[in-house]
């Protein structure tokens, strides 16, 4: 059990609602909860809790499975953004939304059962790890789903697995999103393996991370939430490096085209830890990257949803583009995936990530000379020994070691290079264990993207 301070909700609206005017479907069989309390109480919501050397999760069943909490034991803080108050605002498409923590939302962004209680499993399985699921069947599409959260021995990772199930006759139209909040600062940086978004009202495609936004492709959109608030006009010629958080100077929420990468991420690099999400990209072709933005009306937006002033941004991922694309599930259809949430701390920021470790490669010129400084850094969810780690730039062999790393301590170290022999040339990353297997392998491929054409006009 857990006691917060809550806004709670007074009850349901007895009028039935056929569209929601808080969001982009059909609520009905379910009622508004739009009725706020303007007075903060205790209340004490019902808990499930998970917990190994390296982590502890705590999900509230009373709110539609919310992970409430996923505390880092090494880094001794919250991974996510925790907010120690549950305030209701109407921002979902039953009205009663609130922040913080880990969403889950089918068949529609931010889920009917956002506020409601849930079914839930706790138990333990035969590899000593343990599990919590949530799920139920959900009443708009007729779809039944279940989320599974496992935490094992011994690994500072929360496996998140994804079942969604068609049992009618009829099929189920639904997207699904998991959306992560965190922490929003000048610190804040947003990894994510694009070359091209869009934004949420479909204003033509622009370039990642760096984009001018009065050259975005066809039409001069905003990369914000139906274009509001605006941007200030005068902004529009500045490319602008959606990376930080500190250059929204207004509401972001831009989806990644053709995902092709199995990872994204943050870091908060004034505490030098963050975080990386690991999926197949088959399974989770959406990421998106939303944020209140820093202007004065985004920060008051926020004070509706807590007490102490904080604030907080998204990282968000889903089984398809965008949240305005949706599929049909057949009669008997079934879908599944896993997915990974990986804490990671000291290691000085997150260029990529696998099921087994983050790692940042990063280039620093050296004044007064031809040379730059090659940094590279691990963090595992294990501690491994005799790690074979292999760097190459281009075909020349930049790095190559054998070392031990752990959760408590990642591995690093630094290498000065002529300039001319990093150039463009790609960086290949290679980390085996000590039998072998492949831990991590990804190449940073340093060429310039070559857009995509438009697309005619009809």
């Amino acid at each position: 059990m857990v006691v917060l301070p809550t806004y709670a909700i007074k009850g349901e609206n007895r009028n039935p609602v056929f569209r929601s005017q808080y969001g982009v479907a059909h609520i009905y069989p379910y009622t508004l909860l739009d009725d706020i309390d303007d007075e903060c109480r205790d209340k004490t919501y019902h808990t499930l809790e998970l917990e190994n050397r390296y982590l502890r999760v705590t999900v509230i069943t009373d709110l539609g499975g919310r992970v409430y909490s996923v505390f880092d034991k090494v880094a001794n803080c919250e991974v996510f953004y925790k907010n120690p108050v549950v305030r209701f605002a109407p921002l979902a498409i039953r009205g009663a939304f609130f922040s913080g923590g880990v969403e889950f939302s089918f068949p529609v962004a931010h889920a009917p059962t956002t506020c409601d209680k849930i079914n839930w499993y706790l138990g333990t399985n035969p590899d000593g790890s343990a599990s919590i699921s949530i799920g139920g069947l959900e009443h708009i599409s007729g779809l039944r789903w279940v989320i599974t959260l496992t935490l094992f021995p011994g690994r500072c990772a929360l496996a998140q697995d994804v079942y969604l199930y068609n049992s009618g006759t009829v099929p189920g139209r639904y997207h699904y999103w998991t959306n992560a909040s965190l922490v929003a600062n000048d610190g804040t940086e947003f990894i994510y393996p694009l070359q091209r978004t869009r934004s949420y009202e479909y204003a033509g495609t622009a370039s990642w991370p760096l984009a001018r936004l009065d050259l975005i492709q066809e039409d001069p959109g905003l990369p914000g939430m139906e274009g509001v608030p605006m941007w200030p006009a005068a902004r529009l010629q500045a490319p602008v490096n959606f990376r930080w958080q500190k250059n929204m100077l207004a509401q972001v929420s831009i989806f990644g085209r053709k995902v092709g990468w199995d990872y994204f991420g943050a870091w908060q690099h004034k505490e030098n830890r963050g975080y990386a999400h690991v999926a197949r990209s088959c399974d989770v072709a959406g990421m998106k990257l939303w944020s209140w933005g820093n202007a004065p009306v985004g920060v008051v937006n926020q004070t509706s949803l807590t007490d102490d002033g904080s604030l907080y941004a998204e990282t968000q991922c889903g089984a398809l583009e965008t949240q305005l694309d949706f599929e049909l599930l057949p009669p008997g259809g079934k879908r599944s995936w896993r997915e990974w949430w990986i804490p990671l701390r000291g290691i000085g920021g997150l260029t990529c990530a696998s099921e087994a470790l983050g790692a940042r490669l990063g280039l620093e010129s050296v004044d007064g000379d031809d040379t730059v400084r090659l940094h590279l850094a691990l963090c595992p969810v294990r501690a491994c020994e005799q790690v074979s780690v292999t760097l190459l730039v281009g075909e020349r062999v930049a790095v190559e070691e054998t070392c031990s790393m752990s959760p408590e301590e990642p591995w690093s170290s630094a290498i000065t290079l002529p300039g001319s022999d990093v150039g463009g040339r790609p960086i290949r990353l290679l980390v085996r264990d000590s039998a072998g297997n492949l831990l991590l392998e990804s190449t940073q491929d340093r060429t310039p993207y070559q857009a995509e054409p438009a697309e005619p006009k009809p």
